[in-house]
């Protein structure tokens, strides 16, 4: 059955109210209200074209239609996606914006002690789909785990700590960063060409380039479990994870401190494509945009459009996100001298 338009507006925003469970402060009308002839900006903090964008151009619509409010995508890339996030993290109270980016991205800049917003600068409203890294290699190479001679990885992103070094002193291997490159398509061909003998990527993107390339395979997930793209794959941390398995025989301490690496690189390895709003907004905001995005992402529309365009669809809600991003930085807070340890034995 097919609603009018008008009515499926008014079905979604009588949705938001009643989910906020903030039936006083906040009502359906309220939002209404808030969303009535106004723009929303939804910040991708990237160039057009990529995964976040490919995102954000699929939910733009759906969101637009459900809640009678025009959803413009501005793309604001540079600076390692900080113009972008500062932007989202700066909005006036008043004003309707939202970004489209990884919160894991913060935690990381934290720890590199580089300048960025903290991490409670943002409220979450949701993610679309989460992923892990993977390490992948020529079908050739034959990967000994318990061999720690020097394995060069290309490089060409500022995510080689947490993506290819902290893992890497999990598992105790002496890697060499070669550096360079311009991108991940770049890093296959380096691959291919035998410069290197190792690349890392996300899990969707490494699948697209197996689908399309002949001759290389992943061998591990730097997660705590079996990697959903790659099942079969041996994954970095958690119980029946590699560095389990390679520190049994280690004294207890040292395999404490291997398996804490582990799982520090299972979190701070994944990426997110979370939509978060600034904390500085209007809680009336964050209460009607955070379930109206839910609304929208949970929608059985939004899936089908990501389908259509090869898009993976997982949703997680705003709670349910700001959980594990409370999660993360609680394991970050309890490990900081460890993190910092590594991070100064990486330099």
């Amino acid at each position: 059955m097919r609603f009018p338009q008008e009515v499926l507006r008014n079905i979604v925003l009588i949705a938001v109210w009643a989910a906020s469970g903030l039936a006083g402060p906040v009502s359906a009308q309220q939002c209404e209200s808030l969303f009535d002839n106004r723009n929303i900006s939804l910040v991708v903090p990237y160039s057009a074209g990529g995964g976040y964008d490919n995102y954000a151009r699929v939910f733009a619509p759906v969101l637009e239609s459900s809640i009678g409010a025009k959803v413009r995508i501005r793309n604001l890339p540079g600076a390692g996606a900080m113009i972008g996030i500062n932007a989202v993290a700066n909005a006036r109270s008043s004003e309707l914006i939202i970004g489209l980016f990884s919160p894991t991205i913060l935690h990381n800049e934290k720890i590199y002690g580089r300048s960025a917003p903290d991490i409670s600068s943002f409220e979450p409203l949701g993610s679309f789909y989460s992923d892990s890294t993977v390490w992948a290699t020529r079908d050739e190479v034959n990967v000994d785990f318990n061999d720690a001679e020097g394995r060069f990885f290309a490089v060409a992103s500022n995510s080689d700590f947490n993506r290819i070094l902290l893992p890497g002193f999990a598992l105790d291997w002496n890697i060499h960063l070669v550096r360079g490159y311009a991108g991940s398509t770049d890093q296959v061909f380096a691959l291919l060409r035998r410069d290197v003998d190792y690349i890392y990527s996300s899990s969707v993107s490494m699948a697209n380039y197996i689908e399309s390339t002949e001759g290389i395979n992943v061998f591990i997930s730097v997660s705590d479990g079996p990697n959903s793209i790659f099942p079969d794959v041996p994954y970095l941390a958690g119980t029946g994870g590699v560095v389990e398995q390679l520190t049994n025989d280690l004294p207890a301490e040292q395999q404490r401190e291997r398996i804490i690496l582990a799982r520090l690189s299972s979190e701070l390895g994944k990426t997110y494509r979370a939509v978060m709003i600034s904390s500085n907004a209007d809680s009336e905001q964050v209460v009607c945009l955070r379930n109206a995005v839910e609304g929208a992402m949970f929608s059985e529309e939004f899936r089908q459009r990501a389908i259509a365009q090869h898009l993976l669809v997982e949703p997680l809600s705003g709670s349910a996100l700001g959980s594990v991003i409370a999660e993360t930085d609680s394991l970050i807070e309890d490990n900081w001298r460890l993190l910092q340890k590594y991070m100064e034995k990486s330099q």
